[in-house]
């Protein structure tokens, strides 16, 4: 079994294109609409990234960037006991209960 953490970062959705209803939102739709194309990934290519980092991965813990990239421990801030930490809790939380 594998566990992935992926962050896909910025995606071109309806929230970011205004269209969301939210009247704030929309009150900053040019500014979103321009970084969402700048800095963002189409929905499309955004599921495309995510199918392929989950169908990619063995055995074992990822992590992904935006463009479902296996990153390792780079950009981790963390320390080893945090890490076993949230080791013991992934398996308490997957493991099978009585």
């Amino acid at each position: 079994m594998a566990f992935t953490h992926i962050a896909p970062g910025i995606v071109r959705t309806a929230r970011t294109r205004g269209q969301s209803g939210d009247w704030l939102m929309s009150a900053f739709y040019p500014l979103t609409t321009a970084l969402g194309y700048v800095m963002g990934n189409s929905a499309d290519d955004c599921g495309e990234y995510m199918w392929h980092a989950l169908y990619s991965g063995d055995k074992g813990a990822f992590r992904r960037d935006s463009q479902g990239n296996d990153i390792g421990d780079k950009r981790m801030h963390t320390t080893e006991e945090a890490k076993a930490k949230l080791w013991e809790h992934t398996l308490a939380e997957t493991s099978p209960r009585e």
